[in-house]
């Protein structure tokens, strides 16, 4: 079942519907989290940050580079972002 939720999560992705894919892997990293030696986890960090890579900035409507890491504060300090 899990391989199927994985296969269904890439064809999401190749779609470029970033968030259906990331929340397809959650469903089956949920099912059964310890499937295919940690390979859920390798699909869930691409997905992660295509899905960030969608967040735009509300001034210039560019891609917000700080989302993509996770970066919320964006007076954060070189040592805090290294830190994320």
């Amino acid at each position: 079942m899990t391989d199927v939720m994985l296969s269904f999560a890439e064809e999401q992705f190749l779609g470029k519907r970033f968030g259906a894919a990331y929340d397809t892997a959650m469903v089956a990293k949920t099912l059964d989290p310890f499937f295919g030696d940690g390979c859920i986890e390798k699909h869930l960090a691409v997905y992660r940050v295509h899905r960030s890579s969608l967040c735009k900035n509300s001034l210039t409507g560019d891609t917000d580079w700080h989302c993509v890491p996770g970066i919320k504060d964006r007076r954060a300090s070189r040592k805090e972002i290294i830190k994320t």
